[in-house]
């Protein structure tokens, strides 16, 4: 292994106040951005990237997710300290002419702001497409530094060609980075050496630490030749997080030859971020570490933790579906249940009123204390009117009164994949909030598209599909009972959350909202915390 050797040149940049956005939405407090700046200057770093200036989020003008001149110019910072603000080219290249109006309204001329250097973060087939953003770029006098993004998934003879197409151009440093934490220090020598075939300048790392590899990996990057290191304070970031710039300075201290003072950053840790990780519960963990493994983006892990709803289990199913249909891009659209398709009209081809009408409806929830409704489950059998949907893929012994599956929410819907194959039961799902890929999946599995959107007003009910309040399968499989013209409706493994759950006041809502809208019966078979009658 190669010794790091003591040399000026390195440069740290932190991008705590970008990366670390994806868990607080950008949202810092000016305190802790002050306190922060004062801790980076007091440690000798190079750069600081105060933000992303995202195309969505231009109208957050006092916020990391597009920080202004305006915001950065308000805070007191060392002249030492220099700016670095990100864009993502995927932003600006679907048209030029558009990709131009709006780099023109995102960006001065360098003389006027505090931004020194602008990263501009593609994959690689987006390279050349963003030739116009460098140019533009570099004639209004900035730096200019290219993070490429999900290396690892590239062969050596696409990193070299990447190469050669940029050695034209003066970018103050070319970034690599292991988006999905899946490389390994002997990896990184590999690409470091590719991208030196034909590119003479400057070489940055910034790691994920989703293997548990990412200090490794940056001294490794150093010793190959990378002169930029990206790091945030206590690994806040995407996922896993990145390097922790505290480690990272210990690791470089005696090599980097600058005089740091890391007690205003240990300070700064203990004020704010010891509270922003117990809340947001960055680090790593099995599931980001099979993530890394398995070459699957940290986003979707990272919004699946985040979600009460989703079981170890859950998460390890939809792992396992990953590992199948591959998950390197992260796909807003699969998880976030307010995307543009859910506010549209609900588009579904399946009317329910074909097998419900007139029909009493029994819908099986998720709780565990349905195997011990046995009396429940021999007086159900008997009901030759009676219509059962499960929104629980496992409903034990009430297996064989279930005619129907129901799931709305698409990680639900891709974690339970494997499941709907080996139950053989058909499902009823809102085809239209699948991406590709999945709806590739159904096409095997018999299933019944009934149609949703989302209006947090209240629902609205249409022959194939329905408006509700919130992406969540009991209110969907309400919707199914309504559009259907079920009798009356019996709910089994429902019996409501803690009330300092959020889900708890979702659900009590969700019931409010019904009420305003119908008069279907609804009884609860069990115990319960929602105001419904209970059938003896």
């Amino acid at each position: 292994m190669k010794e790091l050797k003591k040399h000026k040149s390195v440069k740290i940049l932190d991008c705590t106040l970008r990366d670390g956005g994806y868990y607080n939405n950008w949202k810092f407090s000016k305190d802790l951005i002050s306190d922060y700046l004062y801790s980076m200057k007091e440690a000798n770093l190079d750069w600081v990237e105060f933000g992303f200036r995202f195309l969505n989020a231009s109208n957050q003008k006092n916020s990391c997710a597009f920080a202004t001149d305006e915001f950065i110019s308000s805070f007191k910072y060392s002249d030492d300290l220099n700016i670095a603000v990100m864009i993502n080219a995927s932003d600006f290249i679907s048209e030029k002419d558009f990709g131009l109006k709006i780099l023109k309204k995102f960006f001065i001329s360098s003389k006027k702001s505090p931004v020194k250097l602008v990263r501009v973060a593609c994959h690689l087939e987006e390279v050349k497409k963003s030739e116009f953003i460098f140019k533009f770029l570099f004639k209004n006098g900035y730096k200019v530094g290219i993070n490429l993004m999900q290396i690892s998934e590239k062969s050596n003879l696409e990193i070299k060609e990447f190469s050669k197409f940029i050695k034209k151009f003066p970018f103050e440093v070319v970034y690599f980075a292991d988006s999905l934490g899946s490389l390994f220090p002997n990896e990184i020598k590999k690409i470091i050496d590719a991208l030196k075939s034909h590119w003479k300048g400057e070489i940055g790392f910034h790691a994920h630490d989703n293997m548990g590899n990412a200090l490794e990996n940056s001294l490794t990057a150093l010793r190959e030749g990378a002169t930029w290191i990206d790091a945030t304070v206590l690994g806040m970031g995407r996922g896993p997080g990145n390097v922790q710039t505290e480690y990272l300075l210990m690791s470089l201290q005696k090599k980097i030859q600058k005089k740091i003072n890391i007690i205003p950053l240990l300070n700064c840790i203990d004020i704010y971020f010891q509270k922003l990780r117990t809340k947001y519960q960055w680090g790593k963990n099995p599931f980001y570490f099979l993530a890394g493994q398995n070459k699957i983006h940290p986003t979707f892990i990272q919004e699946m933790l985040s979600d009460t709803r989703y079981t170890n289990f859950d998460i390890l199913q939809a792992i396992e579906f990953f590992k199948e249909v591959g998950g390197q891009r992260f796909n807003q659209e699969l998880l976030d249940s307010n995307k543009i398709s859910l506010k549209g009209k609900p588009r579904g081809n399946w009317n329910p009123r074909k097998v419900l009408n007139q029909k009493e409806l029994l819908i099986i929830g998720p709780s565990k204390k349905i195997f011990n409704s046995v009396k429940t489950y021999e007086s159900l059998k008997k009901n030759k009117n009676l219509i059962t949907i499960s929104c629980n893929t496992s409903p034990g012994y009430f297996k064989d009164i279930v005619n129907y599956h129901v799931a709305c929410h698409p990680i639900r819907i891709l974690a339970d994949f494997s499941r709907y194959q080996e139950l053989n039961k058909k499902i009823i799902l809102p085809f239209q909030i699948l991406d590709k890929e999945m709806k590739k999946k159904f096409k095997k599995i018999e299933h019944y598209d009934f149609g949703v959107s989302i209006n947090e007003e209240g629902f609205s009910i249409g022959k194939n599909g329905a408006a509700i309040p919130f992406l969540n399968v009991l209110a969907y499989s309400l919707a199914i009972a309504l559009a259907g013209n079920a009798s009356k409706v019996y709910l089994l493994g429902f019996e409501g959350y803690k009330k300092s759950d959020l889900r708890q006041k979702e659900m009590k809502t969700m019931f409010s909202l019904f009420s305003k809208i119908s008069n279907l019966k609804i009884y609860s078979l069990n115990e319960t915390s929602y105001n419904l009658p209970k059938l003896n």
